[in-house]
């Protein structure tokens, strides 16, 4: 579960849309049978940020292995800029909600998906900050 104020969230298909859930992204490759199509209100299906079908079974197998796979689950990502960056841009303009059909959203690709995301954000939030203050004035140097 995350903080009412993250404007990064992470949802079950199980559980059911909200207001509050902003644009809804279904990370999954396949669509899940358990999610009606009508009821689902999925913006959109971004099933490039979803881990590979390799992956994804040897995650199931291996559950204890979280930390592993979540790393694993990086590397896949790498490559994946452009749809990164479009969640980000929304996020910057509302809640952006990473909907997905594992059990567990903490032990979910969505939420290595989500933290991802929370440190893209992070990082162009300094930036931009960054950018923003004055240089330092240069100290003239002695012949």
């Amino acid at each position: 579960m995350t903080a009412e104020g993250d404007p990064i969230r992470t949802k079950s298909v199980a559980e059911p849309p909200a207001a509050s859930d902003g644009r809804r992204h279904l990370v999954e490759r396949h669509w899940p049978e358990e999610l009606a199509r009508e009821a689902a209100q999925i913006d959109s299906v971004l099933d490039r940020l979803a881990p590979s079908p390799t992956l994804k079974a040897w995650h199931e197998r291996e559950l204890e292995k979280f930390e592993e796979f979540s790393l694993k689950f990086r590397m896949e990502l790498i490559g994946a800029d452009a749809e990164l960056d479009k969640l980000i841009d929304e996020a910057e303009h509302g809640p952006v909600t990473l909907v997905h059909a594992a059990e567990k959203s903490t032990r979910s690709h969505a939420h290595v998906l989500a933290d991802v995301l929370r440190e893209r954000l992070a990082a162009r939030r300094s930036g931009a900050r960054r950018s923003a203050e004055p240089a330092p004035e240069s100290s003239p140097r002695a012949p």
